[in-house]
């Protein structure tokens, strides 16, 4: 680089050991642009880090025990170990080995008889599950690669999180998906389960509800039906001719209902499990979005104090007037995997695709343009010394390229 402007080369950036002479002034902005470049590795990996180890963990781990539930260990009066289950909201007997019980949205799915029980419905419950499952394995499988790789190849995984292509079609007709996408559809499916379990519960008798008298005699309690001027709605009706029908909804409120005699509501408390879901991936995605986001504006000072990222511009000036560098590259992209869905919810293929593993030069080039002046008349004093480039246009451009695939790599110029 002939800049003439001259800097004290006190970090000795010529290598020649001494600190006091003089040096292009594009040594300097060439140092200082690879020590920010250097310095953003520990920002990107401080993100990845956050995302991989913390939010990613933290939503794995959350759909993972709402599915499988857990097992807590105790022991009992005699000292004996025993175990206790609780299930997740969205744990079912036969989706895990080690799941004993249903859980709450199960349970109600399964006594309504709503739609999503049906294993064959698009969006039942066992699809939502297994779909979860895929999710968890392939968290899994990224919190198994090292930091370091992770976020030196950030965005090569990125896309079967987030990818700004999904919802459009590739040449053989599939559709390019992310987990961001489809948690969108899956919230929608987890509203349509709330739909047909409002459904349900209208459809359902009302209960018989009774007051709760104690009985002194027996030290119990017994569930008297109502009467015309008194009603205390605090127990179901279970023997009798006023026997309640169970399940049955609540007429004291527009939405609750029981499977049982016991007055717990399992079909509100169904309905806020899948508020709480719905809420859980709402948070993941805005999560998922910001990861790819952060990672971009990383570079975000580069742009504005170092040339730019693409292209890349140097600029100065001496007694011939104004010159510039540029420097800029095609749309190379990493080879990464993008994951692509076709045919109906019955027979739905999904399939991972390699992608940007090719390139013909179309992408992969480097371009290099230096302007310089053109027909500037150059003095001596008042005395004109000549023209300087008077026949020349003043741009001169370099530009290679390289074409690459699976088995080959060439380089032209």
């Amino acid at each position: 680089m002939d800049d003439p402007n001259k800097d004290t080369d006190t970090r000795d950036l010529d290598g020649d050991g001494k600190i006091d002479e003089k040096i292009s002034h594009f040594l300097y902005y060439w140092d200082d642009r690879i020590k920010y470049l250097k310095g953003v590795i520990p920002t990107l990996k401080s993100i990845t880090d956050n995302f991989v180890n913390g939010t990613l963990e933290d939503f794995k781990d959350y759909i993972q025990n709402e599915i499988e539930g857990t097992a807590d260990e105790s022991y009992d009066s005699e000292g004996m170990p025993t175990t206790s289950y609780t299930p997740g909201m969205l744990s079912k007997i036969g989706a895990g080995e080690n799941i004993t019980q249903n859980g709450s949205i199960a349970e109600v799915a399964e006594a309504l008889d709503v739609e999503f029980w049906d294993s064959q419905s698009e969006a039942s419950l066992d699809s939502i599950i297994s779909g979860f499952n895929d999710f968890i394995s392939e968290a899994e499988a990224i919190q198994a690669l090292d930091l370091d790789r992770l976020t030196a190849n950030w965005q090569t995984y990125i896309k079967n999180f987030y990818n700004e292509d999904a919802g459009t079609t590739t040449e053989d007709g599939a559709t390019i998906t992310d987990y961001y996408s489809t948690l969108g559809e899956v919230k929608g499916y987890l509203e349509d389960w709330q739909t047909e379990i409002v459904e349900g519960r209208n459809a359902l008798p009302s209960c018989e509800m009774g007051s709760l008298f104690s009985e002194p005699e027996s030290g119990g309690s017994s569930c008297e039906p109502c009467n015309s001027t008194y009603c205390a709605n605090d127990c179901i009706v279970s023997s009798g001719q006023d026997k309640s029908p169970i399940p049955c909804k609540f007429n004291f409120t527009s939405k609750g209902g029981t499977l049982d005699y016991a007055v717990d509501d399992e079909i509100t408390s169904a309905l806020n499990d899948i508020d709480a879901l719905i809420s859980k991936i709402s948070d993941f995605q805005d999560a998922i979005k910001q990861y790819a986001q952060d990672m971009e504006n990383a570079y975000v000072a580069i742009e504005s104090g170092y040339g730019g990222l693409n292209p890349a511009t140097y600029s100065w000036t001496d007694s011939r007037g104004d010159h510039s560098i540029k420097a800029e590259v095609g749309n190379y992209q990493l080879a990464s995997t993008i994951t692509t869905e076709s045919g109906s919810w019955l027979k739905k293929t999904i399939c991972i695709h390699m992608v940007n593993y090719s390139d013909d030069g179309t992408n992969s080039w480097v371009q290099i343009t230096r302007q310089d002046p053109k027909s500037k008349d150059v003095k001596s004093g008042k005395v004109s010394l000549g023209m300087w480039n008077p026949f020349f246009s003043g741009t001169i451009t370099r530009k290679g390229k390289a074409s690459y695939s699976y088995d080959n790599v060439g380089l032209t110029n």
